[in-house]
């Protein structure tokens, strides 16, 4: 059912990422690495340890590149006797679904935890734009004040520019400059207060 042993020289690939080929290969003995793309992602080691299972159940492409980092030794299962050999040997179907099992809970928890990572991406680029907004609306009432106070045509149109530019306000929004909302260093205040005066 099983081919005989089949050796691979340091250097030599099994299989490549994207072939159709459907073995399954169970190390006797050796080293291989596992390759996504240019990167190494894993290295195979024990013996009984296996890959290939994936493509003997599904049919799929092969996800990745696997080459022999020393000589190794392998069992090379046919793809289209893969099922005939769980039937017939149910240690190894239950080795294999033991080890599917083991594989789909460590993706799940990789992608919690990516999920997780987005979250709080998500939730400081929001506080962080929030924070941006209320700098900017600083700036730019303590830019109003400095124009009531001196009259500068720059700065009027300075102020007209950012109190019109729907770029710098929150979704398109005008920015209210009579918002009195939020903290003023002693220079704004001390304008805020003259102007309060007039």
């Amino acid at each position: 059912m099983a081919k005989a042993t089949q050796t691979f020289e340091a250097g030599q690939v099994l299989v490549s990422e994207g072939d159709t080929t459907r073995d399954m290969y169970m190390m006797i003995h050796g080293k291989v690495a596992v390759f996504k793309g240019e990167d190494q992602v894993a290295e195979i080691t024990e013996p009984y340890s296996y890959f290939g299972e994936m493509s003997a159940l599904l049919g799929e492409p092969r996800s990745a590149t696997v080459k022999a980092i020393e000589k190794s030794e392998f069992m090379v299962i046919p793809g289209d006797k893969f099922e005939t050999l769980i039937d017939v040997n149910p240690v190894i179907g239950k080795k294999v679904m033991q080890t599917l099992a083991e594989r789909l809970a460590s993706m799940n928890k990789e992608r919690l935890a990516l999920i997780d990572a987005a979250t709080e991406a998500r939730r400081k680029i929001a506080t962080s734009a929030i924070e941006a907004a209320g700098d900017y609306k600083r700036f730019l009432y303590a830019t109003a004040l400095i124009f009531e106070k001196y009259k500068l045509p720059q700065v009027a149109q300075l102020v007209k520019f950012g109190k019109d530019s729907s770029l710098l306000s929150s979704h398109s929004a005008r920015l209210d400059l009579d918002e009195r909302h939020f903290q003023c260093n002693a220079l704004i205040l001390e304008l805020h207060k003259a102007k309060n005066k007039k």
